[in-house]
C-alpha cells in the first residue's frame, strides 16, 4: 500500500553489505501500479536501484512457492542456498525456500524495518 522512506535507506544500506534481491509474484498490471507508488513514496521508477536484481514472477515464469522460482534466483546471483536467507510474509512462500535449504524468515505485522534496525542507525 505505500513504500515508506525508512524502507528505502535501509535496502540501500544492506545492499552496501549484501547481495539483496527481490522475488515477488505479480503481474504486469499490479508492477505497473505498484510502481505508481514507489515513484510518489521515494522517488524512484523502478526497485532495482535497492537491489542487486529484481524478478518478478510474471517476467522469469516461476512463482513462489514453487522451488524452480528458487533454483532460479540462487543459479543467477550464484548463491548458496545454506548462504541465503529468504524473508516473506506469507508463510506459505517460506515452504519451496525451505525444500532448498535456504534459510527462511516470516514477517507478519512487524515492519522489516525492525528486523534490521542497526542497518538504519
Amino acid at each position: 500500500l505505500n513504500f515508506p522512506i525508512v524502507r528505502k535507506e535501509l535496502l540501500l544500506r544492506m545492499k552496501e553489505a549484501f547481495s539483496i534481491v527481490l522475488l515477488s509474484n505479480t503481474n504486469e498490471t499490479h508492477v505497473r501500479a505498484f510502481l505508481k507508488t514507489v515513484k510518489k513514496d521515494i522517488g524512484e521508477d523502478s526497485l532495482k536501484p535497492l537491489f542487486k536484481e529484481v524478478y518478478y514472477s510474471n517476467e522469469i515464469g516461476f512463482r513462489k512457492p514453487n522451488t524452480n522460482a528458487f533454483e532460479f534466483v540462487l543459479t543467477q546471483n550464484s548463491f548458496k542456498a545454506e548462504e541465503t536467507l529468504f524473508i516473506d510474509d506469507s508463510i506459505q512462500h517460506l515452504e519451496g525456500a525451505k525444500k532448498l535449504g535456504i534459510k527462511t524468515k516470516h514477517i507478519n505485522d512487524e515492519p522489516i524495518e525492525n528486523l534490521f534496525a542497526n542497518f538504519l542507525t
